[in-house]
């Protein structure tokens, strides 16, 4: 008589086999995820900053320190963009506790610091408390 079916080492090894692939895809998934959430408050702290030097470029009293000047639409998904400090030569905005993250990112803050010389002109930098595999790129 043939046999039909599996055996049940050949089922205990198949389940043995996806269970370690979940165990590496899961975590791996769960970062992809966090870094896409991610990279939308990068785009939308980026714009904030352009508007930022283009207002101060205008208006040249200094970086404005009125969020509603430059804020961008859609941001209040992880958290409110604020003004952290704004002056004659540097801006910075962001968001000090980012909601709707799993513990590793929740509750971090991310600024961009927009900074005027008049030398060299504009340039931008991040301060965020973020673990090192999610900080922006510069």
């Amino acid at each position: 008589m043939a046999q039909k079916g599996f055996s049940l080492l050949e089922l205990l090894i198949v389940v043995t086999i996806v269970g370690i692939l979940a165990a590496v895809a899961i975590p791996a998934y769960s970062d992809f995820v966090t870094r896409t959430k991610l990279s939308e408050i990068f785009l939308l702290l980026d714009k904030a900053a352009t508007a930022a030097s283009e207002y101060h470029s205008i208006h040249e009293s200094g970086f404005p320190s009125d969020i509603g000047l430059i804020q961008p639409a859609g941001t209040q998904r992880y958290g409110p963009i604020e003004v952290i400090s704004a002056n004659q030569r540097e801006g910075s905005y962001g968001i000090r506790n980012l909601k709707n993250f799993p513990p590793p990112v929740l509750n971090r803050h991310l600024y961009i610091r927009i900074t005027y010389d008049p030398a060299t002109g504009y340039s931008k930098s991040w301060d965020t408390d973020l673990p090192h595999k999610f900080h922006p790129r510069e």
